[in-house]
Parts: C-alpha cells; sequence; structure tokens
C-alpha cells in the first residue's frame, strides 16, 4: 500500500512542477490577438486561436494543435480554410527558438 502512495505522490509532484508549468507556458503564448495575412485576400486580418487546445496537446503531444477561434472575416460570414495558421505556426517555433537559446556570458 506504501507503494502505490509513494507512486501517486511521484506523479502528482510530476505533474505540477513539470507538466502544468508547461501548459501554462503554452497558454500564455497563445492567447490573444494576433495579425496574420489572410490567403484567401492577402490582407492583414486578426485572429484568436483556440489557446486552451494548444496548449493542452502541445503539453500531452510536443506539438501544438492550432485552431481558429475568432477571426474577423468568420464574422463577415465567410467560411474559412485556417491556412493562415501556417504562419502562426512559424513564428511561434521562432519564438520558442529565441527564448531557448542560451544567453551569452556578460563581457
Amino acid at each position: 500500500m506504501e507503494a502505490i502512495l509513494l507512486i501517486v505522490a511521484i506523479l502528482l509532484l510530476a505533474v505540477v512542477l513539470v507538466i502544468l508549468p508547461t501548459g501554462m507556458d503554452l497558454l500564455r503564448r497563445f492567447r490573444g490577438p494576433r495579425v496574420v495575412v489572410c490567403p484567401e485576400t492577402n490582407l492583414p486580418t486578426e485572429v484568436e486561436l483556440d489557446a486552451r487546445t494548444a496548449a493542452v496537446t502541445g503539453t500531452l503531444k510536443g506539438r501544438s494543435k492550432l485552431r481558429i477561434q475568432a477571426c474577423e472575416r468568420l464574422r463577415d460570414g465567410h467560411t474559412c480554410d485556417e491556412a493562415c495558421l501556417k504562419g502562426v505556426d512559424e513564428s511561434v517555433a521562432r519564438e520558442h527558438a529565441i527564448l531557448s537559446r542560451p544567453t551569452p556570458p556578460p563581457r
């Protein structure tokens, strides 16, 4: 019985120390409006991503699944194939690469 409690405690500790902070960081990254170029119109358009889905899939699968939650064009009744997400995915990858780069020592 004590071994089972120890395993449960270790798993809970892993969730609190590793999984939860990763999920919160991803949620912060994908939350809020961003401007992308709509491939259909070639005009800048403001979109909001489904941050919760992106954070959960990124935490559990290692790669976030991006979906549009709100878009200026969707409000006007247009349909969308979400092709603009390719640019969002690349910008997040660049941001991650910049943030994970080690800082050089001071001179």
